[in-house]
């Protein structure tokens, strides 16, 4: 009896002595499986959140490389419009210069011309006043020749007339002497 007793004591004994260590063992498989889980777990969020950051710095890389490309774009079109505008300016001003010396030309060929007007009218008006001067001259000379042929006409006329009086008288006293 008391082997039988001492044989279920030691039955029961070992029983919970597996049982106790089954249990021990499955609550440290527990532990282990947790740890696993819960290492996984943090793995996968380590990684989401590696990936997250990963996505974030790629999203920035590909914004700044937009803004970028953006910035560069605005600024060639910039200059592009700004080399436009000195073209036009440029050209403005050359057409605005080369119409300036092209009327300046026009007006100076027009004093010219003006000029050249005054001075053959101022010519033509010289040349009248000295022929009008040697006619008036020559009609003056002319007058007092023909004055001067008169006054010598007259004067031999009176010494003419005188002779032949004196003449007459002489043969008048001649005659009433004899």
């Amino acid at each position: 009896l008391l082997l039988r007793t001492s044989k279920k004591l030691r039955n029961r004994q070992e029983r919970k002595s597996q049982w106790m260590m089954a249990r021990k063992s499955r609550s440290q498989q527990e532990r282990r499986s947790q740890s696993k889980r819960l290492s996984k777990k943090t793995r996968s969020k380590k990684s989401k959140k590696s990936r997250s950051q990963q996505e974030r710095i790629s999203q920035s890389k590909r914004l700044s490389r937009k803004t970028k490309a953006k910035k560069s774009r605005s600024q060639q079109e910039r200059r592009s419009q700004s080399k436009r505008l000195s073209r036009k300016t440029k050209s403005k001003k050359s057409r605005s210069q080369q119409e300036r010396r092209s009327q300046s030309k026009r007006l100076s060929r027009k004093t010219k011309a003006k000029k050249s007007k005054k001075r053959s009218q101022q010519e033509r008006r010289s040349q009248s006043k000295r022929l009008w001067r040697k006619t008036k001259a020559k009609k003056s000379k002319k007058s007092r020749s023909q004055q001067e042929r008169r006054s010598q006409s007259k004067r031999l006329r009176k010494m003419r007339s005188k002779k032949s009086k004196q003449r007459n008288q002489q043969l008048g006293r001649r005659s009433q002497m004899f």
